[in-house]
């Protein structure tokens, strides 16, 4: 996303208006001011290593109040002090945090984050990302069966 001259045909191949999206050039920007932030990080960066505490406290107290963020990566990309933070304003209704991760890290952070809203395999249950997923693995076998059909050769 983060790429300008891809940006636009992944966010409309994905039904989202390009000029409602932005795409923060830094981390710090991600949170200032927003009222909905969308994450989906991977949890191994480029060097091998677990993006964990990528956000902090200071990040995310900087969003509006009663702004959303949903995250479809392990809560701990967020501090443990940024959670602790989220925790305790969604427990004030002065935000809605979502993190929906592996079963295994949802039943962990729950013990430490009871007010978060941490689900297991929801949003990718969700009917727009079962089709986009559906897609994604019929195009992958049309290519492979393109790929295939020029090798055969009669003996």
């Amino acid at each position: 996303m983060q790429d300008p001259k891809g940006r636009d045909a992944i966010l409309q191949a994905r039904s989202l208006p390009p000029h409602r999206v932005t795409c923060a050039p830094s981390l710090d920007l991600v949170f200032q001011g927003a009222a909905y932030v969308a994450i989906a990080v991977p949890w191994i960066n480029s060097q091998g290593k677990p993006n964990m505490g990528l956000f902090s406290q200071q990040q995310v107290e900087s969003i509006k109040k009663k702004a959303k963020i949903s995250s479809a990566s392990p809560p701990l990309m967020f501090s443990k002090p940024a959670l602790a933070w989220m925790n305790q304003q969604m427990k004030l209704g002065e935000l809605y945090v979502r993190i929906d991760t592996p079963k295994r890290l949802v039943e962990a952070a729950k013990q430490d984050y009871p007010y978060l809203d941490l689900a297991h395999d929801v949003a990718f249950a969700a009917r727009d990302c079962q089709q986009a997923l559906d897609r994604a693995m019929l195009q992958q076998a049309r290519d492979f069966i393109a790929q295939t059909q020029n090798y055969y050769v009669a003996c």
